[in-house]
């Protein structure tokens, strides 16, 4: 038995990188895509928190008493107020019907005759619909 071609070494070599390359990387190609929506919609749940607080500290403290108000007076987009995903309605909010009765398309709003000086445990708003990993049900709260 001679030596082994240079080819055969190089081959096993590959084999063995892409392997570990494979069980690296097959946590984060398992998990699917719920997780990513999870955090794009807590993503959204934020800034429109950011968008509560600037309203707040430039009306004494006041919270909105609707989100719609939050729309149209801060700096954010009508997409902040839909969470992503296969169940996502298509249509982000774009007048302030649904925005008036204190919930969004995704989102609901419990912040009206509420101050930024209150019980800071008391939600803000959340999410309607919960996302479904690992057999549980979770909500993104505000």
């Amino acid at each position: 038995m001679g030596k082994m071609p240079r080819l055969v070494w190089v081959t096993i070599v590959g084999v063995v990188l892409v392997g570990c390359l494979g069980i690296l990387l097959m946590p984060a190609l398992s998990t699917g895509p719920e997780p990513r929506r999870q955090v794009r919609c807590a993503a959204n749940l934020r800034m429109i928190g950011l968008g509560l607080m600037l309203y707040a500290n430039d009306n004494d403290g006041q919270f909105p008493p609707v989100l719609a108000t939050v729309l149209a007076t801060q700096d954010l987009r009508p997409n902040d107020f839909t969470c992503p995903g296969p169940n996502a309605r298509t249509t982000p909010p774009t007048g302030p019907a649904m925005l008036q009765l204190g919930i969004t398309l995704d989102y609901a709003y419990l912040g009206a005759g509420l101050t930024n000086t209150g019980d800071p445990t008391v939600p803000m708003a959340f999410e309607i619909t919960p996302h479904t990993f690992g057999g549980e049900s979770r909500h993104n709260i505000l």
